[in-house]
């Protein structure tokens, strides 16, 4: 096959390839796979996003509150929204600082699940 070229897939094919080796208990592969869409595109916010959540559901909390500290650090536009705020703060009291938790709290509407501060 002459011409043919071998391309690097795109960054939502690492993420969509994480996901379901997540699912499958490939959890060390699903990290390599976010971290390489973030390579791909080191201004990606959705990959960003699913980084923090992965870090979160896999208990690793100064990973999670990195890259929420790396999200508001691309985009401040981020702060105003309620979802990060709310896992922001989350990150900050698992790791044990709640002054820098409750005033985020603040920032979350109400009805949300136990958002009220002190309360994680």
């Amino acid at each position: 096959m002459s011409g043919y070229q071998k391309k690097n897939p795109p960054p939502e094919a690492h993420l969509h390839l994480a996901y379901g080796l997540e699912k499958n208990g490939q959890i060390q592969d699903a990290e390599r796979e976010l971290l390489a869409a973030i390579r791909l595109r080191p201004n990606y916010l959705k990959g960003y996003r699913w980084l923090t959540e992965f870090h979160k559901r896999q208990g690793k909390y100064q990973d999670a509150h990195a890259s929420y500290q790396k999200l508001l650090e691309l985009d401040a536009s981020q702060a105003k929204d309620p979802d990060l705020l709310f896992n922001l703060a989350f990150s900050h009291q698992k790791l044990g600082d709640r002054t820098e938790a409750d005033p985020l709290l603040q920032g979350t509407p109400p009805g949300r699940p136990n958002t009220r501060p002190g309360k994680l």
